[in-house]
């Protein structure tokens, strides 16, 4: 089903209006002729876009997001020093896991707004730590994130940004930010490459809504356009795991076999969740 839903503040500047809107779409060929067609009003616009179920999804539920804030919120709620141990188990399932496109076109659609030489980057809650099997998976779904993205000089492998205190990195066209605020993530990359006035708009694709809100929040009062894209390809998905207790055991039976076979070959494996 295609569909947009806007909730749209107008802005009149020179004459004109700019628009600042929350997009709800489940369809990126749909995404990629929306840019498209503001590019004749904003030529200059930055295309932001999120991983996890946005761009790649996991090929099975575990590790995927679902599984990852459903067993999170599950053990917050017994032990929360069991949440370290749910970050081991989603290493491991992206050193070993496979990751597909969303959606097929997926791949051509980055392409084609790169071709139009539009910077484009990805800004994902992963943690730098996973950056090998992230791109190792953007790579084998024929993804390359680097060939428009901003700043690709100038900003450490790895840094804290100003106030916080995890770490994050941008390299190669992808900014890890470790779970923090992406509104704030964004503002930030923007200023760090002094690019504050480079862009007329960003648009920013993400699964999550509440990043999708706290994006457009972050910008909605600025000198710039936002269109802040909520992509509901994967929720189905999604939600048929969340809402499943089978599904959700099964899951956890496949890990507890998983754990025997590493104990059984290396001797070690993280706890019990």
């Amino acid at each position: 089903m295609k569909k947009f839903l806007f909730l749209v503040s107008f802005l009149v500047q020179s004459q004109s209006f700019a628009i600042n809107a929350i997009v709800e779409s489940d369809d990126m060929v749909e995404i990629y002729k929306k840019i498209t067609e503001n590019l004749k009003s904003h030529p200059r616009t930055l295309v932001v876009f999120d991983i996890d179920n946005t761009v790649l999804a996991m090929k099975t539920n575990f590790g995927s997001d679902q599984w990852f804030n459903w067993k999170a919120e599950e053990v917050m709620k017994k032990d929360p020093e069991l949440f370290d141990v749910v970050l081991a188990w989603q290493e491991i399932a992206y050193q070993l896991g496979e990751m597909r496109t969303t959606e097929k076109e997926v791949p051509l659609v980055i392409k084609r707004l790169q071709d139009k030489r539009l910077p484009v980057f990805a800004l994902t809650s992963r943690s730098p730590y996973y950056r090998g099997p992230t791109e190792r998976e953007l790579t084998k779904n024929n993804i390359d994130f680097s060939r428009t993205a901003i700043g690709k000089k100038g900003i450490p492998y790895k840094f804290i940004p100003p106030g916080q205190k995890r770490e994050v990195d941008y390299m190669n066209g992808i900014f890890m930010t470790q779970g923090l605020h992406k509104g704030q993530m964004l503002e930030y990359i923007i200023r760090r490459y002094k690019l504050t006035k480079a862009f007329s708009q960003i648009v920013f694709i993400d699964d999550s809504k509440k990043n999708v809100d706290r994006v457009f929040e972050s910008f909605d009062k600025k000198p710039i356009d936002i269109l802040s894209i909520l992509y509901t390809k994967e929720d189905k998905r999604v939600n048929e795991f969340l809402q499943s207790p089978r599904l959700q055991e099964i899951t956890d039976k496949k890990l507890e076999l998983l754990r025997e076979t590493l104990l059984k070959v290396f001797k070690k494996a993280p706890k019990e969740i």
